[in-house]
């Protein structure tokens, strides 16, 4: 059968993906059953197979099905495309469409047909997870189930293969999720970073640890020029002290060598205070502590390294911080600039301030920008929408004074759809060497052509402050 804990991830993620049946802020309690079959390395002749299909109540069929040769090569021949594979507890039936994994061409059908037995007691499980003031649970039974039947592969080009499927596990996963979703979001944790470097005569050395209520953990580089050394490990890490092991490898293979590095300090708090408070529309973040002091050593036999570092205020630094983050719900009135439809003319050298809390979470056209030579789509949310006409001469439109994350995308209507012809995030001025969170477009435009500006945030939404010059 298939490890619950698979089970479990997937009735995870599909709680991601599971409306919301009320308002913010009340108690949210959603129910699936889902069933699934799980193949990996079934062979037929020179053939291997892997397969997992799953039927759910809320979310339909899906299929991911792989076929590789019989060559060295671990790319698979065969992969799925449409699939029309219908799963209950009694069994499943139904075609995949096959096509080659490097074009999409189609290359033929798969044919399943499978029958489900109870293999053993359905096993009850419960998995509950808290974060801030959020909690999500789940709740389910898993029946694991024994398969007989077959998937018979019909190719292109080739031979039909059977493979049985008596060595698959199947399963069926009845489970209710229960979660707040609270109107304002906040978490807190207890971070501590120590940081450490040193110079050496052909080399040098670099540590670093960190802890939060994640884990612990802690790396450490070793060069001597000639060759490069890493280590990891799960150290003691507090605000009072830190020790640490570390397994030593080949840097560029991986490979374990015959070498060790260890280290060992007393923190004690200094007299140096941390305060730090950042925000972002309706997000608030605060890191407040101290900064630690650090008295200890780390040992190296590695390589041509064989020494003895100090770990002191000159090389190491460490804080012990209290980090509170609060993520409100955006909120706002419902615009009519809400879409394009809607989009309201702005004159040259005008400007608007709106809230963009109540507009729609998605955008409604995508801002893709360039980012080392590769085009990426920007996470654009809650927009607003505008028109201007141009005047053949330069227009820049700015976001500035906004007091949140902004992008804004500028397109040309071309019929019924529209064409990008900007999309900005962040700003930078090489000159001054100064950035801004707050996009600002400058675009040299066409006479009388009028121009779509969506603007929004970056995964935000808050008070929008527009401008055309």
């Amino acid at each position: 059968m298939r490890p619950i804990r698979v089970v479990l991830a997937g009735a995870a993620l599909l709680a991601v993906a599971l409306p919301a049946a009320v308002d913010a802020g009340s108690l949210t309690r959603e129910s699936d059953t889902r069933v699934g079959i799980f193949c990996e390395d079934v062979t037929a002749g020179n053939l291997r197979l892997f397969l997992y299909s799953e039927t759910s109540d809320a979310f339909g069929s899906f299929t991911d099905l792989a076929i590789w040769g019989g060559g060295a090569s671990n790319e698979p021949v065969l992969v799925s495309g449409a699939s029309q594979i219908t799963l209950s507890s009694t069994g499943g039936s139904g075609t995949v469409e096959l096509v080659e994994p490097d074009d999409g061409d189609a290359a033929g059908t798969a044919t399943l047909s499978a029958a489900f037995a109870p293999s053993g007691p359905a096993e009850p499980y419960e998995f509950t997870d808290r974060e801030g003031n959020s909690t999500f649970r789940i709740e389910g039974v898993l029946q694991p189930l024994s398969v007989t039947g077959t998937l018979t592969v019909d190719p292109a080009h080739g031979r039909d293969t059977t493979f049985a499927l008596s060595s698959c596990s199947a399963f069926t996963d009845t489970f209710t999720i229960t979660s707040t979703d609270p109107s304002t979001f906040v978490s807190g944790d207890q971070q501590v970073n120590l940081s450490c470097a040193w110079q050496l005569d052909d080399g040098f050395v670099e540590l670093f640890a960190f802890s939060d209520r994640f884990g612990t953990f802690s790396d450490i580089y070793i060069s001597d020029r000639r060759n490069d050394y890493s280590g990891f490990t799960e150290p003691v890490l507090s605000p009072t002290g830190f020790v640490a092991d570390y397994e030593i490898v080949e840097s560029e293979t991986g490979e374990p060598v015959d070498g060790t590095a260890s280290a060992s300090a007393t923190l004690t708090r200094a007299d140096e205070r941390i305060s730090v408070r950042d925000g972002s529309g309706n997000n608030k973040f605060t890191a407040t502590g101290w900064v630690l002091a650090v008295d200890g050593s780390v040992t190296i036999d590695v390589g041509g390294i064989a020494t003895t570092l100090p770990m002191d205020e000159t090389t190491c630094s460490a804080t012990d911080v209290h980090v509170r983050e609060i993520i409100g719900k955006a909120t706002g009135p419902k615009l009519k600039n809400d879409s394009p439809s809607g989009a309201i003319a702005l004159a040259i050298g005008g400007a608007v301030e709106v809230r963009t809390g109540g507009t729609a979470p998605d955008a409604e056209e995508p801002c893709t920008a360039e980012f080392d030579g590769n085009e990426e789509q920007l996470p654009l949310t809650n927009t607003a929408w505008w028109t201007f006409t141009g005047t053949g001469g330069e227009v820049t439109i700015d976001t500035a004074g906004s007091d949140f994350d902004t992008i804004v995308g500028v397109y040309v209507l071309d019929g019924d759809s529209f064409t990008q012809v900007a999309c900005v995030d962040d700003v930078f001025d090489p000159e001054t060497e100064e950035g801004s969170l707050q996009s600002r477009v400058e675009l040299e435009t066409t006479a009388g052509q009028v121009y779509y500006v969506q603007a929004g945030g970056f995964q935000a939404a808050g008070v929008l402050r527009l401008s055309l010059e």
